[in-house]
């Protein structure tokens, strides 16, 4: 049944679909806030997709409710902070 699983078209996104998707959000976004700071929020799925494509994918697997800081200066990206659950600390 896994073999089938991974064969099986479920409908979902490609990585190639998934990386454009990111493009022309950053890319929006940026137009309407070029001097602003951007808040995303987004599943764990996508972000590690968007890490993949900006050749900064980490081995450790990304826990739900975790933070992840990307930082965009002068067009290069830079993974500030990955996965982390410091915030949760207190609970």
């Amino acid at each position: 049944m896994g073999r089938e699983l991974e064969a099986a078209d479920l409908g979902g996104e490609s990585d190639e679909q998934v990386w454009a998707r990111w493009e022309q959000l950053i890319s929006e976004l940026t137009q309407q806030h070029p001097q602003g700071r951007l808040l995303i929020i987004s599943h764990g799925g996508f972000i590690v997709q968007v890490l993949r494509g900006l050749q900064m994918e980490r081995e450790e697997f990304l826990n739900n409710t975790s933070l992840t800081v990307l930082k965009r200066s002068n067009d290069k990206w830079e993974l500030e902070l990955y996965n982390c659950q410091a915030h949760l600390a207190a609970l």
